[in-house]
């Protein structure tokens, strides 16, 4: 028996058990069908929903409710003047005191 055979096989013998999958079914659960229902889920978790018609309203929102904090941030480049845009390339650890994060959703 060459090297590489019995190296082979000692792999072939060493094998653990096979242990069943773990149960992921949580993750088939519907989705909410409406933007009322998810706002319901979020809602129970402790998040504030805002539904927007447009950037314009976004900006009157952030200005009237969260203009104390002082550190914002965004992934939206219209935001800018409101909150920083430039955060994406930092340190992660450098996030740890942000306030206040508005990001785009899909």
């Amino acid at each position: 028996m060459s090297a590489r055979e019995r190296i082979l096989a000692a792999v072939k013998n060493s094998q653990p058990e096979h242990t069943p999958l773990p149960d992921i079914a949580f993750l088939k659960e519907p989705v909410p069908a409406s933007k009322e229902q998810f706002a319901t889920v979020v809602q129970a978790i402790g998040a504030t929903i805002f539904f927007v018609k447009d950037i314009t309203e976004v900006k009157e929102i952030l200005q009237e409710k969260f203009q104390q904090l002082p550190r914002k941030i965004t992934s939206i480049a219209a935001l800018a003047a409101i909150a920083d845009v430039n955060w994406i390339t930092v340190d992660p650890h450098s996030l740890e005191n942000v306030d206040l994060a508005i990001l785009e959703a899909r």
